[in-house]
């Protein structure tokens, strides 16, 4: 058989943390955001920036760059987004009929 020599050479491919280059301070808080959004029937983040930013709830804790920071760390709510992505109407698909010569009938 044939024996490909060993070049004793391992190549890794690694992935950086979402959460990488944010304190602890900021990830509780953009934990906390993420509660907050799902306590307030999970409005888009940019709905919930608006009620931030705005006052609309009282003594909130959770500030923009907390949600931002979320953002960041856990993509897009997947409750804000349900309902929102709707599905297309798949383009038509034109069956074409085709006439079997007898010969093959029979």
């Amino acid at each position: 058989g044939h024996r490909v020599p060993s070049t004793g050479v391992c190549l890794v491919v690694t992935v950086d943390s979402p959460d990488e280059g944010y304190s602890p301070r900021q990830i509780a808080s953009a934990k906390n955001a993420r509660k907050a959004m799902s306590m307030f029937g999970s409005p888009s983040a940019a709905t919930f920036k608006l009620m931030v930013r705005d006052n609309f709830i009282n003594n909130c804790p959770v500030t923009l760059d907390a949600i931002r920071v979320a953002n960041n760390i856990f993509g897009p709510d997947a409750a804000s987004l349900q309902g929102k992505m709707a599905r297309q109407t798949p383009e038509h698909v034109d069956i074409g009929l085709v006439e079997i010569p007898p010969e093959i009938i029979t």
